[in-house]
């Protein structure tokens, strides 16, 4: 009888230990890729409205990062944190008379015959005697009643105080014009020389019971007699232009050029018999004084 072989026993193999370097290194290399490109967890919608991401299926509007002022580098430049305010210009007396003789010159710019230079110079001595405004109460302006509508819009494109007086206004009929100068003319003489319409009476003695009566012309400055040039000026300059349609207006235009020549005479008169002219502007007025407007 033969025996029966004994069953194979099992050969134990040794375990080997994982490769380390060949399944550690991929998988920690893809778990830093994912930590790079991954964004960082967000707890709330106030943190995906600022790092604009897409909230309910539309991206959310970023955060608009304020600017920093430069405003107080800037101010401290010139030494200050706060703006300063302008100082008023004065004119002292050189320069006001300086800029009278800007304003002839430039109304002599414009040749209009020798009747305009009669006036503008006659205007010019008048502005001398009154010491160019720096007699009391010779700054102040012309009544405005009457006066023609192109002046105030011409006056209020004046800027830092100088106005424009290389730009004249068009004038489409110089003799349309020159009717309306007249009027406002005649609303500026003393009463005994209005007239009830066109040019004032050629009377240039004054009554002795009306005193003062050259007063309300004793004006220098930008807002006295000079307005009433700039209007003649432009008044002058516009006639070439009269159509064939319109009335010539320059025998009118050299009327009132000869009677201001001598009005500005009177009132040039007026300051030297007045004695103490220093204490004009500081009176009261009176009935009698010729210094209040006309109201008509």
């Amino acid at each position: 009888m033969v025996a029966a072989a004994p069953p194979p026993t099992a050969t134990a193999v040794p375990a080997q230990a994982p490769n380390t370097s060949s399944t550690a290194a991929p998988q920690v290399t893809s778990a830093l890729t994912n930590a790079m490109l991954s964004p960082p967890p967000i707890a709330n919608q106030s943190q995906l409205k600022e790092t604009g991401a897409v909230v309910n299926g539309s991206e959310a509007p970023r955060k608009r990062v304020p600017k920093p002022s430069m405003r107080n580098a800037e101010m401290d430049k010139i030494g200050s944190t706060t703006t300063p305010a302008p100082k008023p210009v004065k004119l002292d007396l050189t320069s006001a008379a300086e800029q009278a003789a800007q304003v002839k010159q430039h109304l002599l710019s414009h040749k209009l015959g020798d009747d305009w230079v009669r006036c503008v110079e006659g205007w010019f001595g008048l502005e001398a005697e009154l010491g160019y405004g720096s007699i009391p109460g010779t700054k102040s302006g012309l009544p405005a009643a009457f006066r023609p509508s192109e002046y105030s819009k011409w006056s209020s494109k004046a800027k830092n105080g100088l106005r424009p007086y290389t730009e004249v206004p068009f004038i489409a009929d110089p003799m349309e014009f020159g009717l309306s100068v007249v009027k406002w003319y005649n609303n500026l003489m003393p009463t005994f020389r209005r007239s009830v319409d066109g040019m004032p009476s050629s009377i240039i003695a004054a009554p002795a019971e009306i005193k003062d009566p050259w007063g309300s012309l004793r004006r220098a400055g930008p807002n006295g007699v000079q307005t009433l040039l700039i209007l003649l000026m432009w008044w002058g300059a516009s006639i070439p232009s009269t159509t064939r349609f319109q009335e010539d207006s320059t025998l009118l235009w050299k009327s009132v050029l000869s009677d201001a020549v001598n009005v500005f005479e009177a009132v040039k008169a007026s300051v030297s018999m007045m004695g103490n002219v220093g204490n004009m502007g500081k009176r009261k007025r009176s009935c009698n004084d010729e210094n209040v407007p006309d109201k008509r």
